[in-house]
């Protein structure tokens, strides 16, 4: 219907969104609860990651359809109950940032790919604002950051790499983070577009150095500092 321009009423979206934000609950209780077979269990998790990509779908559509400054604020209100979900892909631990910043999330529905485009900037500023975490890491502790900086279109989208780029920073993404490679996003960095934006615009703060500094030099900090201090050092 939004690829044919004509009107999709903006309640039947929303109703149907809070289907899905139950349904996570029952694939969640399937693939957690003991009784639950080998098949059922994977059944679930094959439905749990297409409702994943389902509700990004659906986001990105909300989006693109909203008139209102009301409908504005109840999409917020549908990103801030997605947040809460705390969502992440079983096989990957990849969160919705990492979806929404990597060009390779599949969107291969029928015409949705019309409609739908990833990365997409406007969906990234949507859940930042509305609680998602910039820090978030994969099973390879990558970040959103790790993710956008590899995108391969940096010029034609030059606008959507720097706009997403600045957002994860400004929402406390951390540069300097680094994966279990030992890579920060300037290491994984594939075009020169993604490190002159992040050299330019960005500089790490005097913690960020020091948390370097400690983890370059195997500094062993474990059962010196706080818990909380020492899992900052330890993402650098």
């Amino acid at each position: 219907m939004v690829f044919l321009r004509l009107n999709v009423p903006f309640d039947s979206m929303e109703e149907v969104f809070h289907f899905l934000l139950a349904e996570f609950d029952r694939d969640r209780q399937v693939m957690e609860e003991n009784g639950t077979t080998r098949e059922e269990r994977v059944l679930a998790e094959e439905t749990f990651e297409a409702n994943v990509h389902t509700a990004l779908y659906l986001l990105a559509i909300l989006l693109r359809i909203k008139s209102t400054e009301d409908e504005d604020f109840r999409i917020c209100k549908l990103a801030y109950l997605l947040n809460r979900k705390k969502l992440q892909l079983r096989s990957s631990g990849r969160s919705l940032l990492h979806l929404i910043c990597d060009e390779s999330t599949s969107v291969d529905d029928f015409h949705v790919n019309d409609v739908v485009v990833f990365p997409d900037d406007g969906l990234v500023r949507l859940l930042l604002k509305c609680g998602a975490d910039a820090n978030a890491l994969d099973v390879h502790g990558n970040s959103a950051l790790h993710t956008i900086v590899q995108f391969s279109h940096p010029i034609s989208h030059f606008m959507t790499l720097h706009n997403i780029i600045v957002s994860l920073v400004e929402s406390g993404a951390h540069i300097d983070c680094a994966n279990k490679q030992r890579q920060t996003a300037q290491d994984v960095s594939t075009t020169g577009v993604a490190d002159v934006i992040l050299r330019t615009k960005f500089s790490p703060s005097l913690k960020c150095i020091a948390a370097r500094a400690i983890r370059k030099h195997n500094i062993a900090f474990n059962s010196i500092v706080p818990a909380s201090l020492g899992e900052f050092i330890a993402m650098h």
